[in-house]
């Protein structure tokens, strides 16, 4: 099931289906018991997945795990909180698995992006540390810097997804509890990655949708992403003037179908050509509805996420 919400006097044109040479957007997401899930938010299905050579994070705290879209090398970077490896669409190894560099003991990685402008690779952990790599097999640690975004005591609130709107310098950090459902996304930008400018409640649906497991932005489109692990939400958003966002409209995606095996991070998958369109994955159902295609200039812009 499928809902729109209008959170202020606009309209919706970049949440509009529209012609195009490119297959669809769709979102990608790493799953609890290992697989790759490609998901249509628009239909509200599953279009496919293939099994990942990793263990999963079924043994892992809910805020674990991430993925980030290379749309240079067309892979996903994947991780289930403490392994870190790459994956092409029918799942097949292009990096790793490997330990996540520079990761301390008491913390797992919860978000993963990957910023194409600057070849790099972000990973933020449960501690709140966001940590920066060059985007190459293996990664290269470039530094680490502290957001605050931390849990503290025995307060379940936690990082659980990172995306980079690269257009606009903007970083997306969810933070959420755990414990009560409440979530939260903190802003912060590029060029100071962890001093955080504000953290703003997300849009409510009028659907059923828990606590974020993983973002990902489409930022030619100003679409944020979410998903609780089964759902998923676009919200459309804009800059204000101390470098914060407002939330324009919400989209809310409500799968028929109730999950076991939960994404635990998200991606855009951009569209491809349609003269070099790969043949289908191997397993699932296919998508019985199109996603709204993305313009030349939106893909060019997607900004991958997880």
């Amino acid at each position: 099931m499928k809902t729109t919400t209008m959170l202020a006097a606009f309209a919706l044109p970049l949440l509009a289906p529209s012609l195009s040479a490119q297959t669809p957007d769709h979102l990608v997401g790493f799953t609890r018991i290992s697989n790759l899930r490609h998901v249509d938010n628009w239909a509200c299905a599953r279009i496919d997945q293939c099994a990942v050579p990793l263990p999963g994070v079924a043994v892992m705290p809910r805020w674990a795990g991430g993925t980030g879209w290379d749309p240079a090398r067309s892979g996903a970077w994947i991780t289930d909180g403490v392994t870190l490896a790459k994956v092409d669409d029918h799942c097949e190894l292009q990096c790793g698995p490997m330990p996540i560099p520079g990761l301390g003991p008491n913390a797992v990685a919860t978000g993963l992006e990957v910023v194409e402008s600057l070849n790099q690779l972000l990973i933020i952990d449960s501690l709140g540390f966001l940590h920066t790599f060059t985007n190459t097999c293996p990664p290269v640690s470039l530094g680490i810097c502290n957001t605050g975004l931390g849990s503290t005591g025995t307060v379940l609130t936690y990082t659980s997804g990172l995306a980079v709107d690269e257009g606009h310098g903007i970083i997306f950090i969810a933070h959420c509890d755990f414990a009560t459902g409440a979530n939260f996304i903190a802003i912060s930008l590029l060029t100071a990655p962890c001093n955080i400018l504000c953290r703003v409640p997300v849009p409510p649906c009028t659907t059923v949708f828990g606590t974020i497991r993983g973002l990902a932005v489409n930022w030619g489109r100003r679409l944020l992403y979410a998903t609780d692990g089964t759902n998923s939400i676009a919200i459309q958003y804009a800059r204000s003037a101390i470098g914060c966002v407002h939330w324009l409209a919400v989209n809310c995606c409500t799968m028929p179908i109730i999950t076991l095996d939960p994404m635990v991070g998200l991606a855009v998958r951009p569209g491809q050509e349609t003269s070099r369109r790969r043949p289908p994955l191997s397993t699932g159902p296919p998508a019985s509805q199109a996603l709204p295609a993305s313009t030349p200039e939106a893909l060019a812009r997607a900004a991958i996420s997880g």
